[in-house]
């Protein structure tokens, strides 16, 4: 997937802004940061099933794959704890498997948040990863499991305020790591009355020590504050530019300090207090897009310098939960709730094909996309592959892989696909990727 510049090829941006290795899965959103990759020989199907390791509990982190190592983050049923995982990517044996602290199941209500939301980041060049719990732990490991730093947001910063707990991830970017924190000012729970701000903490990913921390206002109310979105880089020319959608705008920040380049925000004009963000932003050439929650539109906005303006806004079958898709030059957009995918153009906003997903339930997981194909899961587990670009809907496979809630998006990688379920962790694909 391809995504956001301004002058010359996107593809060519990223690689100069960020190390991008090849059949690597090491974000969330994958090595374009927009949910595609440039795998080949992905399964067409759900059938060559190369292994399939339980997880000790649920979670909604999605699984990153750098070379020949798996990390995920899991809710231990067992212990109450958050636990970052490293997996042989062969053969699916746990290599190593690291308590991150007690979630405090009182905090807040929701029971399928179990704060293994965040999804680790993993860098092949230092051979290390970052994990991020509900609870605001973050620890860095090298890829052999020792603890090299660890943090705690909520002890330094003051606790977190989310109605549904914490569940944004890091972004990896240029050597520094990028931790948002949008949220409420009150307390959730009545329990203080000291307000708290909503902040982009900027970490040196050697030791975890805050190298800037920008307090990103906004005019939001309540629950409109907060935001589980991740933020994502963006190149124009010579400028690098980090994204945040949330609290009722989106953001361009300056990676080295964290301040605000530019804003934009016209969805929200009544100030509706529940309107919580949930996708992240996603970049195509001059354009970034940011979904409105509760299906509101999607809007298309042209960013030149400090200036944002309106380009084009999708107004139906579109997106609360699942983060955009964009791949070979198109945008993919998931209602999941009615289980609609559309296919746009995502310079004009034209609609080239939608169609129904035959799912049972809702989808909160995003789409991914790599080899010509699009990789879905709803929240049943039933997962889809459906052709990409074409001039209409075509599905090409499906399966039901169980364990409720499944809501990680399917990771691709060195030619398998990657697939979270409450339950367990399942790898797709055909071994000879791998010789």
């Amino acid at each position: 997937m391809s995504r956001w510049w301004c002058g010359w090829s996107l593809a060519a941006a990223l690689v100069l802004a960020a190390p991008v290795f090849a059949g690597d899965w090491a974000q969330w959103r994958g090595p374009h940061f927009n949910g595609s990759s440039d795998e080949t020989d992905l399964p067409a199907d759900f059938d060559a099933v190369r292994w399939s390791a339980p997880m000790p509990g649920p979670g909604a982190a999605t699984p990153v794959v750098v070379a020949d190592r798996v990390f995920v983050s899991s809710y231990d049923s067992g212990s109450r704890q958050v636990v970052a995982i490293c997996l042989d990517r062969l053969d699916g044996n746990i290599i190593w498997q690291k308590k991150m602290g007690l979630v405090d199941a009182g905090a807040h209500p929701n029971m399928e948040n179990h704060r293994a939301a965040s999804s680790p980041v993993a860098d092949l060049k230092s051979r290390r990863v970052y994990f991020l719990t509900g609870e605001g732990v973050m620890r860095g490991y090298d890829f052999d499991g020792n603890r090299k730093w660890e943090r705690r947001f909520q002890e330094d910063y003051g606790s977190f305020e989310f109605l549904w707990g914490y569940g944004s991830s890091p972004l990896l970017h240029g050597g520094k790591l990028y931790v948002p924190v949008l949220q409420r000012s009150e307390d959730v729970q009545g329990k203080h009355d000291e307000t708290r701000d909503s902040y982009l903490l900027i970490l040196d990913v050697n030791n975890g020590k805050t190298i800037h921390r920008y307090v990103r206002p906004s005019d939001a109310v309540k629950e409109s504050k907060e935001a589980y979105s991740t933020p994502i880089p963006r190149q124009v020319g010579k400028r690098t530019e980090i994204i945040i959608l949330g609290g009722d705008y989106i953001t361009g920040h300056d990676p080295a300090t964290g301040q605000e380049l530019w804003r934009h925000g016209e969805w929200n004009p009544r100030k509706i207090h529940h309107w919580r963000m949930v996708p992240s932003p996603v970049a195509y050439e001059n354009l970034v897009y940011a979904p409105a929650p509760k299906g509101q539109p999607l809007f298309a906005i042209k960013v030149a310098g400090d200036r944002a303006a309106q380009a084009w806004q999708m107004d139906r079958n579109t997106t609360d939960v699942p983060t955009p898709l964009i791949y070979e030059g198109r945008m993919y957009v998931l209602c999941g709730g009615k289980k609609v995918l559309t296919c746009l153009d995502p310079i004009s906003g034209n609609e080239i094909w939608s169609g129904e997903l035959p799912a049972h339930r809702y989808f909160r997981a995003s789409a991914t996309a790599g080899d010509g194909k699009i990789y879905l899961i709803n929240a049943e587990g039933e997962a889809f592959i459906v052709a990409a670009g074409g001039r209409k809907f075509r599905i090409l496979a499906q399966a039901s892989l169980g364990g409720y809630p499944a809501r990680a998006s399917i990771a691709l990688a060195h030619g398998n696909a990657f697939i979270r379920t409450a339950e367990r962790l399942v790898c797709v694909g055909n071994l000879k990727s791998d010789q």
